[in-house]
């Protein structure tokens, strides 16, 4: 209805969406590799990496802090998911292109594979304001995976 001419507007679910399926893609690799090692550091944790921290009960938050310390894979991706959500509180253009632009770049030097295939899906032609304060309809053409989208 704001967008017409657009062919996937998204908005700050979709993105979260996207994310953290991206999250758990990287969780459910790095849990296989660690428990091919008989690790099982990340068993029982998906919940933990999927939900937002705001939610999280005493237990989510004693595991957080035992976890934030390693040097997980699934780790990086939360930072980069979480650290996405800042996007949505810009209220200026330029400070919303700026912080785009490192996040985007962040992202995609991650060596993540499932995150950088997800940042395709929030990447938009031109960095823009959160919508509706900002329109571009232009901006929002998806380049990610389908399996991502779904």
């Amino acid at each position: 209805e704001l967008l017409p001419n657009a062919s996937i507007v998204h908005d700050r679910f979709h993105v979260s969406q996207y994310l953290g399926k991206a999250v758990d893609k990287v969780r459910r690799g790095e849990n296989r590799e660690k428990m091919g090692d008989g690790d099982e550091t990340l068993k029982g944790t998906k919940y933990l990496w999927l939900s937002n921290p705001k939610n999280w009960d005493a237990k989510q938050k004693r595991m957080y802090r035992s976890l934030k310390n390693e040097d997980l894979k699934v780790g990086r991706a939360f930072a980069m998911k979480e650290s996405f959500r800042k996007f949505w509180d810009f209220l200026y253009k330029g400070a919303a292109e700026n912080f785009q632009q490192r996040w985007h770049f962040w992202a995609t030097h991650s060596r993540l594979k499932p995150f950088i295939e997800a940042t395709f899906c929030v990447e938009i032609s031109e960095p823009v304001m959160p919508l509706p304060l900002w329109i571009d309809p232009s901006a929002y053409r998806p380049r990610c995976s389908t399996d991502l989208m779904t």
